[in-house]
């Protein structure tokens, strides 16, 4: 480990598991890149997304909950799990460097807690780790919300950037079925108003036309609904396929 000060950090990357298993994942690149794969909830969702913003936004907002003194020093902390475990991991990276095999870093430092599931006051920087990731998953949540939207539906919603990429289940029923896990998560992880607000006044576009999306409360579920828009502009741009011309996408 390297340790390094706040305005040095070029990437924070953000891994969740619950007894071993995958919960959430997350890349936030100074550069506006940014990848996401899951809820923090099991079954984690197999589809991932990733988008180049290009600009610092989402860096910025996780570095500025920050205190400056933890990049200087690491931290692996262990204590027993009776009741299940949670494996939180946040590390951070500086002075990237290119190699035959990609970016490699100078500079890293981070913390990895293993936690009991009923545990909350373990060690002192648990409630600043618990809210980090936290706030990396709020701050991401709408654009994962579009995201799985193209991935399920090939329908684009018009706050994605031009550089978003979706990797999803290959089989229609495997998707179909991991869209339905999403819903459910979603439904139990925010009240209504919260989802239903990240598809307003937006539309989301194929080649053809143009739609606005309607989502009504069922339970613990959502119900969606795609309204066409009569001569609303469509999108020009990708679907969501990786461009091997363009290969920014390599940073996954």
């Amino acid at each position: 480990y390297a340790f390094m000060n706040k305005q040095e950090v070029e990437l924070i990357i953000f891994n969740v598991t619950q007894n071993g298993q995958d919960t959430v994942f997350l890349k936030i690149y100074g550069d506006g890149t940014i990848t996401r794969g899951g809820m923090g909830r099991l079954p984690k969702t197999k589809t991932s997304a990733m988008s180049q913003f290009g600009n610092a936004q989402f860096l910025n907002t996780l570095l500025s909950k920050l205190p400056e003194n933890v990049l200087a020093q690491s931290l692996n902390y262990e204590e027993n799990t009776p009741n299940g475990a949670f494996e939180y991991v946040m590390a951070f990276y500086a002075e990237p460097y290119r190699t035959d095999e990609g970016i490699r870093w100078t500079k890293s430092t981070g913390m990895r807690m293993v936690v009991d599931k009923d545990s909350h006051n373990a060690h002192p920087l648990q409630p600043l780790l618990l809210e980090m990731v936290h706030t990396a998953l709020d701050i991401t949540n709408e654009w994962y919300f579009d995201s799985m939207l193209l991935g399920r539906y090939g329908l684009r919603s018009e706050s994605l950037p031009e550089k978003t990429i979706v990797v999803k289940p290959t089989i229609e029923d495997e998707l179909h079925a991991d869209f339905d896990i999403y819903l459910k998560q979603l439904g139990t992880s925010f009240n209504s108003h919260r989802v239903i607000s990240m598809a307003r006044h937006k539309t989301y576009c194929n080649e053809q036309r143009a739609h606005r999306l309607h989502l009504q409360n069922r339970g613990e579920s959502f119900e969606l609904r795609f309204e066409p828009l009569a001569g609303a502009p469509v999108l020009q741009y990708a679907t969501g396929q990786p461009d091997e011309n363009n290969p920014w996408w390599r940073r996954w």
